[in-house]
């Protein structure tokens, strides 16, 4: 039982006329209630001192106190295996090469980019490159995050808080100026694709593509909050009752091979993919839809301050372009290759 604090302990003892020797004793009784109440008062004081510090390492997951040290100490293990005995720090490519093992990192439920259960364009290409490296691929997939910068953080330089490991190439970044200014922590390269906006139709329903007219009083199909879904909306309520909305575009495909759907916009390689064998009735062209319609080159992210690794993957991709291994790989999943800009 914790004692009372010593100060209220002497309001009661100073009403009391007493001896000398009595005053002592009383006095040595108090000065022993002091000593005993001290060490309990500072253990609650402790305690006190202890929250904020316990609140600022609560893990950001909601996982119990401390398990978050556990990642830690697990990360550090991680990074002394790429520390030579005498304390020199390995690059990137040297490891990839000790190990035997090329981690690439793409984006989950992307079809036909990648999909957890049947691989996808971006598999094979980073099964292509890790071969020109002399080593095996390993595939990690991510979910997609609010923007860029966050998919860069968790898949190239740091890592997920959660504890996704980070990859050693990222796959499918936009090759834009802007966006690796607003990301010092990686390295944009090597770009080995052309992603263009198109406009598949049904030939039975319509003889050609001629802009929005042709639409007339047809349905169209696109995938929620991509480009052709902003155009759209853009023209205000003059299309709303026409379009169709689609979690992802492969199924607005298969609306259209359902005839439901006379028109799908979206990604050329994702509507290829879907359309599969059916191409010649499900033909495509280039949508016009001014900067709704902008082409994207595709390249590739390394981590900033990785020189052996960026070069190695660069010329590898370079090659990859030259031999054709690229429009195989498209082709293979029913999709048409297109290199990346001049320049690109």
């Amino acid at each position: 039982m914790r004692l009372p604090h010593p100060g209220r302990l002497v309001p009661v003892l100073s009403p009391v006329v007493v001896s000398g020797s009595l005053q002592a004793l009383l006095a040595m009784i108090v000065l022993l209630a002091i000593a005993l109440s001290l060490g309990p008062a500072h253990a609650a004081d402790d305690d006190e001192d202890e929250a904020p510090a316990a609140a600022a390492n609560a893990d950001p997951a909601g996982r119990p106190a401390g398990s978050h040290q556990k990642d830690k100490a697990l990360a550090r293990e991680a990074a002394a295996k790429a520390i030579t005995d005498d304390g020199e720090k390995v690059d990137a490519l040297t490891r990839v090469r000790t190990t035997h093992v090329l981690r690439v990192g793409v984006y989950r439920n992307f079809t036909p980019f990648h999909d957890d259960a049947k691989g996808g364009i971006d598999d094979d290409i980073g099964a292509e490159l890790a071969k020109r490296l002399g080593v095996t691929v390993s595939v990690q997939s991510y979910l997609a995050g609010d923007e860029m910068e966050d998919d860069f953080r968790n898949i190239i330089w740091k890592g997920h808080y959660l504890g996704t490991p980070v990859s050693d190439v990222m796959l499918h970044v936009p090759n834009d100026e802007a966006l690796a200014k607003s990301a010092p922590q990686v390295q944009i390269l090597a770009p080995y694709a052309n992603e263009q906006t198109v406009v598949a139709y049904d030939r039975e329903k319509l003889s050609g593509w001629k802009g929005l007219e042709s639409l007339g009083s047809l349905r169209a199909g696109v995938e929620n909050l991509s480009m052709p879904d902003l155009y759209l909306l853009s023209f205000g309520a003059q299309y709303k009752s026409q379009i169709s909305h689609f979690p992802e575009l492969h199924e607005a495909v298969a609306a259209l091979k359902a005839g439901e759907l006379a028109v799908v916009l979206g990604s050329r390689t994702k509507v290829e993919s879907a359309v599969g064998e059916d191409a010649a009735r499900y033909p495509n062209v280039r949508f016009n839809g001014g900067v709704y319609g902008r082409a994207i080159d595709l390249g590739v992210a390394v981590k900033a301050g990785e020189p052996a690794l960026a070069r190695a993957v660069g010329e590898a991709l370079q090659a990859m372009r030259e031999d054709g291994a690229l429009q195989r790989i498209y082709a293979k999943h029913h999709a048409t290759w297109v290199a990346p800009e001049p320049g690109g």
